[in-house]
């Protein structure tokens, strides 16, 4: 409990050291994105569903140019956790939020006595390793797969070739799988990359537009005769890879729509 007391109250001193500053939605768009995740109390998932509302009315309210999308995790070892979002918007438009000090007091009056936070990540956007940006379009899919990738020290500059020309050998390809990555910058284990494979439901895992594991993602695309070669480069530069489903909560979720 006093961790997550200290939780709030770094909320507290950030929300208070930032400045306000007027942004329209054309000035916050970028290649950030920041996740928060929090683990819903048992027996209060109601009462947060709504409080969450009520704070999320607070963004709209407020004109708050800033997209934010909400999903709970569906499969894997963090079933049921709350991820809210925003994607593609600039660094410096988080910075810069609407009223962070208000936006800090609706949220504890209205959210965080049914909710204990677990994280906070910072990522960034990397659209050469990317053949979609769905979310950074506000074009949500009703779920998504997370492919966490953690790597082995130094192997940044690899990891991301062999993913640059996959996404070469797509661009080229009759049939394009859609994949969005990005670096953590902060957050997590490091280095570490997610790829996000948008899905509209689980019929979608049969699709010739998705990949059902990273590795496939990897070989699908390479001459049968090296693919052992390219396995054997995945085990060199990928430590570990974990995969969940994130399901859409529209009812959660709020952005202006761009021009």
């Amino acid at each position: 409990m006093v961790i997550k007391v200290k939780f709030y109250l770094l909320l507290l001193f950030l929300s208070t050291t930032l400045p306000v500053v007027a942004q329209d939605v054309k000035e916050v768009e970028g290649d950030a994105a920041f996740l928060f995740a929090y683990s819903v109390k048992e027996g209060q998932m109601n009462n947060f569903v709504e409080g969450y509302k009520k704070h999320l009315q607070w963004h709209i309210d407020t004109n708050d140019p800033l997209p934010w999308y909400a999903w709970f995790v569906f499969t894997g070892n963090r079933l049921g956790l709350f991820i809210d979002g925003t994607f593609g918007i600039s660094f410096e438009a988080f910075d810069n939020r609407v009223a962070p000090r208000e936006d800090y007091q609706d949220f504890l009056k209205t959210t965080a006595p049914f909710v204990d936070a677990d994280f906070r990540q910072v990522l960034q956007l990397k659209r050469d390793l990317s053949t979609i940006f769905l979310l950074e379009e506000q074009k949500p899919t009703s779920q998504i797969d997370i492919f966490h990738i953690e790597l082995h020290q130094g192997t940044e500059v690899d990891f991301e070739k062999l993913i640059r020309d996959i996404v070469s050998k797509i661009s080229k390809s009759s049939e394009k799988v859609n994949f969005t990555t990005y670096k953590i910058l902060s957050g997590s284990e490091h280095p570490m990359y997610i790829v996000i494979a948008p899905r509209n439901n689980f019929k979608d895992f049969n699709s010739s537009t998705t990949f059902n594991s990273f590795t496939a993602l990897i070989t699908n695309y390479q001459d049968p005769e090296h693919v052992n070669q390219y396995l054997g480069k995945l085990n060199k530069i990928i430590k570990n890879t974990y995969t969940e489903t994130w399901r859409y909560r529209v009812d959660l979720s709020a952005f202006s729509k761009k021009e």
